[in-house]
């Protein structure tokens, strides 16, 4: 009976403001099978049975074609690009979070056997309906990469560390990645897939591939785009982490049918303007000569004090810019002076080596 009241829907829907989740999975109009599909004729609309329910066809082989297409042509929803810029700016806030863009290098599959009316499913945001990449994904990924690397293998003291076992978390936290508005092909963050298998018998029955097998197509759905990756822990775990995701999302791709090229991404660092500003007065301080020290640690400590980044980073270039005071013997002459104090004040309360 529900879905015979699908039929009597608002011609202008879906639009702007719906949900892409909620229509991909409670609006779906005609039932149908795929291996039902023997020909290709035209969609039916749901006018068209507005006065006759009954005459609804079952195996109608376009109607989860159809279906996918108007979940991809509702776009992006349009308060969704208020909630990424908010996440976005909370990460920043963060201590210790490291986090870069990963682009979809054609399609992405995630979710796709996960249980759905139309059989191929997607991950997509209970709230928003947009396509995201859960941090579990990204941690088993990374995982499973590290556990082919020497000195990474699953059972080692650094796999623990990163991810953790059964019985303890690990030390890095992997975020949920968010799809980046406006980044989608076309400016569209789903589109419609297919997959067309040739030998469903020898698949299903083990029965021997012949060349008079037909094929069936699977409609399904495939997202596009950028998503943001965050990952938060001790400065060098994480960076290690965030190597190790880089290289599997490149190598080994994420989600289903990535053997067919689905789901790589490239991920790069990205860096907040205080991390960037961190990073330059980092290397301002490896560069300093013992001769330009009496003129320039003063400002080097200025623009430290500045800094808002993770203890760890401050505390390395606190520690770098007195050892080449010390270098220069100009340790007695700055002794009292307020940055130099603070200095080592910082280091004393966060040094625990």
């Amino acid at each position: 009976m529900r879905r015979h009241e699908l039929t009597h829907l608002p011609p202008d829907l879906p639009d702007s403001s719906t949900n892409a989740g909620l229509w991909l999975q409670r609006y779906l109009q005609f039932y149908t099978s795929d291996k039902a599909a023997e020909n290709f004729e035209p969609p039916l609309q749901p006018a068209d049975y507005a006065h006759h329910p009954d005459d609804i066809p079952k195996n109608n082989p376009q109607a989860i074609r159809t279906h996918f297409a108007s979940v991809c042509s509702l776009g992006e929803s349009p308060d969704h690009d208020l909630f990424f810029q908010r996440w976005k700016k909370s990460l920043t806030k963060l201590p210790d979070v490291i986090w870069g863009e990963a682009e979809v290098k054609g399609r992405m599959l995630v979710g796709l056997g996960t249980a759905s009316v139309t059989e191929a499913a997607v991950t997509l945001h209970h709230t928003y309906g947009m396509p995201f990449i859960p941090g579990s994904a990204l941690k088993g990924l990374a995982a499973h990469y590290a556990d082919r690397l020497p000195g990474w293998q699953r059972g080692s003291k650094a796999h623990e560390i990163v991810f953790g076992t059964t019985t303890s978390a690990g030390y890095v936290t992997f975020f949920d990645a968010l799809y980046q508005p406006h980044s989608g092909h076309g400016g569209q963050p789903l589109w419609p897939d297919i997959l067309t298998p040739h030998h469903q018998d020898y698949t299903n029955d083990s029965h021997a591939p012949t060349d008079s097998d037909s094929p069936v197509p699977v409609a399904l759905l495939s997202a596009t785009g950028c998503y943001l990756v965050a990952l938060a822990g001790p400065t060098a775990w994480a960076e290690a982490a965030f190597e190790l995701l880089q290289h599997a999302l490149r190598e080994d791709g994420i989600g289903a049918k990535t053997s067919s090229g689905y789901g790589r991404l490239h991920l790069e660092r990205t860096f907040s303007e205080d991390q960037k500003f961190a990073a330059d007065l980092l290397k301002r301080v490896e560069q300093l000569h013992p001769r330009d020290v009496n003129n320039r640690a003063s400002g080097y400590a200025d623009d430290w004090q500045k800094l808002d980044s993770p203890a760890p980073l401050k505390l390395q270039i606190a520690k770098l810019l007195l050892q080449k005071i010390d270098d220069a013997s100009r340790t007695r002459a700055f002794r009292e002076k307020p940055w130099f104090q603070a200095l080592t004040q910082f280091v004393a309360e966060h040094d625990k080596g």
